[in-house]
């Protein structure tokens, strides 16, 4: 048995009452929740305590109720390793609070001096209890000090371990891993954010600590220039002042001045030398042992009145005089700044009494300029800023830790600590709840690797890992190993799902969301997402998108602006020709500033990087202002840009239906078989959407062909917003990014806009709508037709063999006499009109495309059922105004069997006249063919529809909108 085993029941735990000696509460509590945590758990225990609260008791205290048999203490610096090995070679601590006897024998102590430098150096240490070291001094390192042996040592005590993520003190914990391992710190955090290993056990933070009487009271006085020749010569004199003030009422204090250099430091010392009668001796980390010893002698013994350092002049340095501290160059992380501020706030000895700290004010909104702000209170600020950061890292430990992990054999000490993802999300409404226990089916070349779920906090994390082959060589030795990183968030009460993936693929998103959403999972609204803006003070956008309202044109369809404050380039006349597209700027969120930015497509973004914990806040207040249901306002002149209303009920008259607009660019194909078992493959651009029935509540439409028909349904009360229509739907699959998917998985992925009779937009769960007023049409908009003159039956939309002649018959003749180039018959599923003309003018190709339809009755009149199909149609062809597209079109139609296609002309010809030199000056007119529709007796409604139609056609870029009627 060794020391501490044989002497455990020697010790006792008096309690500091009255004047008596013995341990502080928090004392006791320390070594007890160690002792506690070791009863069940082997992983390190971290102790937070601050500056001056008796940790060196703790120490020697948890080495007796462990009864280790040899314990290691690892210190930051030679005089500290000499304060502790000669606190540990007389108890001094212990005794003084009569935990332990005063004759008991002292244990075996060796404070190393150099290296270890040999295996025999290693064992010769056995003969000791505590061995007391520098880490640089038994760090294993090539060449220099050989690994310790791993028995060597039971207990391991760190001092100061805020130190330990750093290479040379993780290689030795890491050696020692299976001795129970006890880490101190004051300040459980670091600037660089790398992880403390282990588990927090006790904390005692500053505000405990001054109600204890452990942490002092400390004051800042801010120091002006005022005549003085530089800010430095002014915190020299201050300090002199400072120190006669409080020499003078009887108190023994010291000053230290900091610098941040060491040619800084001498010259702050013949600053103070030249301008002030205050001792100083200068002292750095580079100086010997014997050398700091003498200057804390002079120290004590009044021959000097302080001290000029660097830094911090040695962690646990302990010398309770120092009560004045001249900062000529703050430090900029609040770690550091915490525990230099600790080093003056220490109590319990007379003759001392309150710190002060006196530096050059300044304003910043960071934690460390709060401090140095003119008229701050630092006993106050100090304990929160120290109790908040402390908070955040238990909270972070806390979460963390309540992951249940899975992982790969290489990745088992892999820790989320590590992990700080860029804040942002793709955002699915999920109103038939999420099961995070179910693994969502990544892409086969994703591995995964990483698995954790927390219950608690309704959360998993995976990480996966790819092999990719060098895009430019076949051989495999030139493979890359690629890792992403996915967090689903479920925030149960608003009916969310958030997904942060480092691999941004919309189509990823949507199949990683269906796996685990009870039902499909669907994007927000534009409206809903863009409620993240709510409660926004001093909103400033740099990058700003607004959405052509009529984006099937060939004008503009999206607009960005960007640069500081673009969104005020944004003008009233914007508003009434785009809606909000995405947007990214600042702003004050609850007294904090952030970046913020949303997306059309149901994502959410902030310019961070941070730990799981922020980023599960992060989405839940964001999830708290989605739910809200509040209109999204932001003060900005981004609120003149409509961000759309949620559609809480499918309205009836749906007049017509475009695919997204992706789709035109890249049209993927579709498989599917005849009644009698025959293949067939096409292009889905050449079916046709229309519209089966429209009634509130829900929509039939069609994807058909000539050759097969699928009915779907839009519907807000399903679990998919388009469905089947029936069972007995044929089977219609479309091939997309190297699958196969079945068209109403499709359609909800890529979502259809529909079109209402007064051509307001519905776009998933948003609808756009319309301008409230139109200017009406003109008769000037019509071409008169005396339809019965002309040998045309206006019921007769398509010729059948039979007279009188049809609409399709009588406007071809029209066309071919006409001045037109090229007369293209595009009738069919999939068409771009049912007739184009081309023709060459003065002012460059003109191009018309008419749409026909046939009167629902013999006679003319104001019936607006004659004019939905029509002006659907007409709206969805406005789609095709650019004449490099018209013409690949043209060309794929023409190799169509169904279509008619050339009635005059060719494709060459075609080709000639919308060449590349030709197409800045074309010049685009759609025409609607209605014979049912009477010119001077129309009605409101009719009137309204066509206005409605040639706002859209022009604002989408046509030149002329014209209706051919009665």
């Amino acid at each position: 048995m060794g020391y501490f085993a044989n002497h455990y029941d020697q010790l006792k735990f008096p309690i500091a009452t009255n004047g008596r000696p013995g341990f502080r509460s928090s004392q006791i509590a320390a070594a007890h929740a160690v002792s506690a945590h070791f009863f069940g758990a082997t992983q390190p225990a971290i102790v937070t305590m601050p500056t001056g609260a008796g940790k060196t008791a703790v120490l020697m205290t948890v080495a007796f109720i462990q009864r280790a048999e040899r314990v290691l203490v690892l210190t930051p610096s030679r005089l500290v390793r000499e304060q502790i090995a000669e606190n540990f070679q007389v108890l001094a601590d212990l005794k003084k609070i009569e935990a332990l006897p005063l004759g008991l024998p002292t244990p075996r102590v060796f404070a190393t001096e150099g290296t270890i430098g040999s295996h025999e150096a290693w064992e010769t240490l056995r003969q000791y209890d505590v061995v007391v070291a520098t880490v640089p001094s038994v760090s294993p390192r090539d060449g220099a000090i050989p690994e310790a042996p791993a028995d060597l040592f039971d207990l391991v005590l760190v001092d100061e371990a805020h130190h330990a993520p750093a290479r040379t003190w993780s290689r030795l914990l890491d050696l020692f891993h299976g001795s129970k391992q006890v880490l101190f710190t004051a300040t459980p955090f670091r600037r660089d954010e790398k992880e403390i290993k282990g588990k927090f056990v006790f904390t005692y933070d500053l505000r405990h600590a001054h109600q204890d009487h452990v942490f002092g009271d400390i004051t800042f006085e801010p120091v002006q220039l005022r005549g003085a020749p530089s800010i430095d010569v002014a915190i020299a004199r201050a300090t002199e002042a400072c120190l006669q003030r409080d020499r003078a009422a009887g108190l023994q204090h010291l000053v230290m001045v900091r610098a941040d250099t060491i040619p800084r430091a001498k010259e702050l010392l013949d600053i103070y030398g030249t301008n002030t009668a205050v001792r100083l001796a200068f002292v750095d980390g580079h100086h010997t042992l014997a050398h700091v010893k003498r200057i804390i002698a002079k120290l004590k013994t009044n021959e000097l009145d302080g001290i000029v350092c660097v830094n911090m002049f040695g962690e646990g340095f302990n010398l309770p005089n120092l009560k004045i501290a001249a900062v000529h160059s703050p430090h900029k992380s609040l770690a550091v700044t915490l525990q230099f501020i600790g080093r003056f706030a220490r109590t319990g000895q007379t003759g001392i009494g309150g710190a002060t700290f006196l530096a050059e004010p300044m304003s910043s909104r960071t934690e460390i300029g709060e401090l140095y702000e003119s008229g701050a209170i630092w006993r106050d600020i100090v304990q929160n800023l120290s109790g908040a950061r402390i908070g955040e890292e238990l909270r972070t430990r806390d979460v963390l830790d309540s992951f249940h992990v899975a992982a790969a054999p290489d990745m088992d000490d892999f820790s989320l600590y590590t992990v700080r993802p860029y804040f942002h999300a793709k955002v699915f409404a999920t109103p038939d709840g999420v099961d995070l226990s179910v693994e969502p089916d990544f892409p086969d070349k994703l591995q995964i690797i990483y698995k954790g779920i927390s219950d608690p906090h309704e959360a998993a994390v995976y990480l996966t890992r790819e092999a990719v082959r060098s895009p430019w060589s076949t051989d495999e030795r030139f493979t890359n190993v690629a890792y992403d990183l996915f967090i689903f968030h479920h925030m149960r009460n608003a009916g969310l799902l958030f997904i942060c993936a480092s691999r941004r693929d919309a189509r990823l998103y949507m199949r990683l969301a269906r796996d685990i959403v009870g039902g499909r999972p669907r994007p927000l609204s534009h409206n809903s997402i863009s409620r993240a803006l709510n409660d926004l003070e001093g909103a400033e956008f740099f990058n700003v998108g607004m959405r052509k309202r009529h984006k099937l044109g060939r004008v503009e369809s999206y607009r960005m602006i960007a640069g500081p404050s673009a969104d005020r380039a944004i003008q009233e006349t914007d508003g009434r020709l785009f809606d909000r597209g995405h947007c990214f700027g600042k702003a004050i969120d609850d007294g904090v500033e952030v970046t913020i930015g949303v997306s059309t497509a149901s994502k959410v973004w902030s310019n961070t990087y941070d730990q799981i914990p922020e980023l599960l806040d992060w989405y839940n207040r964001i999830g708290q202002k989605i739910m809200s249901g509040r209109d999204p306002v932001t003060g900005s002149r981004l609120d003149l840009l409509s961000s759309g209303e949620e559609l809480t009920q499918v309205p009836a008259g749906i007049i017509a239906m475009s695919w997204a607009v992706g789709l035109y660019r890249d049209p993927p194909v579709v498989f599917y078989h005849l009644p009698d078992g025959t293949f067939r493959e096409a292009n889905l651009l050449d079916f046709d959407l229309s519209i089966v029935d429209s009634q509130e509540g829900g929509l039939v439409f069609a994807v058909s062909n000539e050759e097969i028909e699928w009915a779907g349904t839009f519907s807000l009360g399903n679990a998919d917003l388009f469905a089947a229509a029936s069972a007995d739907e044929p089977d219609l699959t479309v091939h997309i990014h190297n699958e196969d998917i079945p068209i109403a998985e499709y359609l909800n992925e890529e979502m259809p806009t529909l079109f209402c009779a007064d051509l307001s937009a519905i776009e998933g769960t948003s609808i756009f709508r319309a301008p409230a007023h139109f200017e009406p049409i003109g008769n000037g908009s019509f071409e008169v037709i005396d339809w019965e003159a002309a040998g045309v039956d206006m019921t007769k939309e398509k010729p059948n063999g039979v007279p009188p002649q049809s609409i399709f018959e009588w406007l071809e003749q029209r066309l071919i006499q006409s001045t037109a180039d090229v007369v293209f018959c595009d009738d069919g599923s999939g068409e771009i009109a049912d007739y184009i003309t081309v023709e060459q003018t003065a002012a460059g190709p003109r191009v018309k495309l008419f749409h026909c339809k046939a009167s629902r009755r013999t006679i003319a009149g104001n019936r607006v059922d004659d004019l939905y199909d029509v002006c659907g149609q007409a709206v969805k062809s406005c789609i095709w105004m650019r004449p490099d597209q018209l013409l690949d079109r043209l060309k794929h139609r023409s190799t169509l069997r169904s279509i008619k296609k050339y009635v005059k002309g060719n494709e060459a010809d075609a080709a000639r006249l919308l060449a590349l030199e030709a197409r800045q000056q074309s010049q685009f007119e759609i025409y609607i063919v209605q014979p049912g529709v009477s010119r001077d007796d129309r009605n409101g409604d009719l009137s309204n529809l066509l206005a409605a139609t040639r706002d859209y056609l022009l604002q989408g870029g046509i030149d002329v909108f014209g209706v051919i009627a009665s």
